[in-house]
């Protein structure tokens, strides 16, 4: 009987829908995406994987070729994207391939020449077992990886997500808007050191917005907001905390943070489209949405394009409206400024081999109309809703390695724009002045946490002020 089961096991064609969650399995992991992730695309995943498969068997015309035709589909794409060569050929497919997401078919070009060859049934269950054996693997090393973390480093489980806790009577808690904008940097630095000028600063400041200017000590997205999501704990030093990270590789140390609890057990409901960046995916109590759009960083074929449509579903596919019966944390991140560049100015994308610095205007002169367009239709889905709420915007760094090729700016001076940053606030209702006071010298990203933290208490519901049309 246990023979007749492994004898069954063994003939069930694995390739068939397991390559492909295989692959991105194994880049999650690499990268730290969330295991609960990985489980809810995994129905896309497999689709994806039989789509794949039944292609190659109307180009081959059997399931043995079938097989051998999905495994070289996956890994000629994985071999065009990953190579680094000098060879003609190669180099002009690898360039290609970074530019057009066309080229993902070019693997099947060669699928019909499989029909010349003989395909036995040894090799095709051999690369059934491999995919088994390979699946197997991964979530032994995905386990070895928490024991090591969890017994060797100490790294502590994730916190739970308390009760909220509702008290919404005569006082109301505000709806809060958090708009990441990525490697966006401080205007009046971009402006200085790059030439660019922008008009949004005065147009936030018509519509009733406060600035402020952040100087930091880091220039990297997970410093950032870790010290954003960390109001209420003592701060420490960049370089102790980018030691931390890089001994225990803990890149997913934002599930560690505090104010998103916070804000839970005050009743918000936390919600937002699912962020590119890998290790915002490990926010907790976040309830995230958009996780059928594959193109983020832990797309194992990502790239240019890659980076382009992820940006774009979130910015078609986003919800601003709010719950009626509680308060709710919106946090949205984006990173149409940060490289590669390959927005113009219109939001269309740009067929471009490399950066440049004109590419990297026209990415920062459409995140400034983007910007704006946003702050609008949060203002137009606030019509209908009486619940006070708040707007806060900032970027978490400036674009970064701007002293590398092609754009060869003095080191110095590459630093300064990198930890160049800058946040914005509107809220519906007047501020204590202890507020606002603590918002406008705000230095760092815990500062703005912090203001959060004051924001984020119950309003009566007769001081806020209505909504201005502008």
């Amino acid at each position: 009987m246990f023979r007749k089961g492994i004898s069954f096991l063994l003939r069930l064609p694995y390739v068939a829908f397991l390559l492909w969650p295989a692959i991105s399995f194994y880049y999650s992991v690499y990268l730290y995406q969330p295991y609960e992730l990985f489980l809810i695309r995994l129905p896309l995943y497999v689709l994806i994987n039989l789509l794949v498969y039944g292609v190659a068997f109307w180009l081959t015309g059997s399931k043995e070729k079938a097989a051998l035709g999905t495994l070289i589909f996956f890994s000629m794409n994985l071999f065009l994207i990953k190579i680094e060569t000098d060879l003609p050929i190669l180099k002009r497919i690898h360039i290609f391939w970074s530019i057009y997401p066309q080229a993902l078919f070019i693997p099947f070009l060669v699928l019909p020449f499989l029909r010349l060859i003989k395909v036995g049934q040894k090799i095709t269950r051999l690369i059934h077992v491999f995919v088994l054996v390979w699946i197997v693997i991964l979530h032994l090393r995905l386990g070895a990886r928490w024991i090591r973390n969890r017994y060797y480093f100490h790294t502590p489980p994730a916190q739970a997500c308390p009760a909220p806790n509702i008290r919404d009577t005569l006082r109301t808690y505000p709806d809060i808007y958090c708009l990441v904008f990525d490697a966006f940097g401080h205007p009046d630095t971009l402006s200085r050191y790059l030439g660019l000028h922008f008009s949004f600063p005065d147009s936030l400041s018509q519509r009733g917005f406060m600035t402020s200017s952040l100087r930091l000590p880091y220039q990297a997205t997970l410093p950032a907001i870790y010290y954003f999501l960390s109001p209420n704990r003592p701060f420490v030093s960049f370089s102790d905390l980018e030691e931390y990270i890089r001994q225990s590789n803990h890149y997913d140390i934002l599930a560690q943070v505090s104010l998103p609890a916070i804000l839970r057990e005050r009743g918000y409901y936390l919600t937002g489209p699912l962020p590119m960046y890998y290790a915002l995916q490990n926010i907790p109590c976040m309830e995230f949405y958009n996780y059928a759009n594959l193109w983020d960083m832990t797309f194992p074929y990502f790239n240019r394009w890659g980076h382009f449509f992820w940006n774009k579903v979130t910015i078609r596919c986003k919800h601003w409206s709010s719950p009626q019966h509680m308060p709710t944390f919106h946090y949205y991140h984006l990173l149409t400024s940060h490289y590669p560049y390959v927005f113009d100015t219109n939001g269309h994308y740009i067929s471009s081999s490399e950066d440049n610095l004109n590419t990297l205007y026209a990415s920062f002169y459409y995140t400034e109309k983007l910007l704006i367009q946003l702050i609008q239709e949060i203002r137009d889905s606030r019509r209908s809703n009486p619940r006070p709420y708040a707007i806060l915007i900032f970027s978490d760094h400036g674009p970064y390695e701007l002293a590398n090729p092609p754009y060869h700016l003095a080191p110095d001076t590459a630093r300064i724009i990198a930890r160049s940053a800058w946040a914005a606030l509107y809220t519906s209702w007047v501020l204590p002045d202890s507020t606002r006071q603590a918002f406008l010298h705000s230095t760092h990203h815990q500062h703005l946490g912090q203001v959060i933290l004051k924001i984020a208490n119950p309003i009566q519901l007769f001081d806020y002020r209505p909504l201005m049309s502008r």
